[in-house]
């Protein structure tokens, strides 16, 4: 049986960027149930202001490096984020309409040469499901959502789910599926190719052993 140590994560930055806990009641939480707490503070705010790439990318590509350091400070081989399966479907969309690529969040995923596992547990829970244990639990969720998220093309791709589920509530489950299909469709026409590269390396022997 393997044996896990939690260690929690905050990052914080010099600029505001959406609904979270206060920094003291997440300390006193993880001191309750002894659970370390790494705070990495980043200085942000110019660059997502005079950045030409999307601010809510840079803002997020910096938070995701610190997190890579500090997982590789305390020592860590698993990162877990916080992606639910609303995130994983609007992601898959944003990759479609706006990179011409049929990519989504992956649940676990290797990095660095497999010195750190990004895991994703709540990849197939959605944020409906989310906001009432949220609530349920009496986390002090305190703050406005993040001003740049308001007109973010994810924020575009979140009202077309919004309008789609009206009609049909299992469309990000059906997007998520979708997605899987393809990438085993892809897995076996590259093992069919490979089986083939063989016959025919196979075919091309045996003349030469014939004669």
């Amino acid at each position: 049986r393997e044996q896990y140590q939690i260690i929690a994560a905050h990052v914080r930055t010099d600029m505001h960027c959406g609904r979270s806990v206060p920094i003291d009641w997440l300390q006193g939480w993880c001191a309750e149930r002894n659970i370390p707490l790494a705070i990495d503070t980043l200085a942000i705010a110019e660059e997502v202001a005079t950045t030409t790439l999307s601010g809510c990318f840079r803002c997020a590509w910096n938070r995701r490096k610190a997190l890579f350091r500090l997982a590789d400070q305390w020592g860590c081989n698993k990162l877990a984020f916080g992606h639910h399966a609303d995130d994983i479907a609007e992601t898959t969309l944003m990759n479609l309409f706006y990179n011409a690529a049929i990519r989504p969040m992956e649940p676990k995923m290797n990095l660095f040469d497999g010195r750190l596992v990004a895991i994703r547990p709540l990849a197939y829970v959605e944020e409906r499901d989310i906001v009432p244990f949220v609530q349920a639990s009496g986390f002090p969720v305190q703050g406005e959502p993040c001003p740049e998220g308001a007109s973010s093309r994810r924020a575009v791709v979140k009202r077309i789910l919004r309008e789609l589920e009206q009609g049909n509530h299992a469309v990000k489950r059906h997007i998520y599926r979708a997605v899987e299909r393809y990438q085993q469709a892809l897995q076996q026409a590259s093992g069919a190719s490979d089986d083939e590269r063989e016959d025919g390396a196979a075919g091309a022997d045996t003349p030469q052993a014939a004669m």
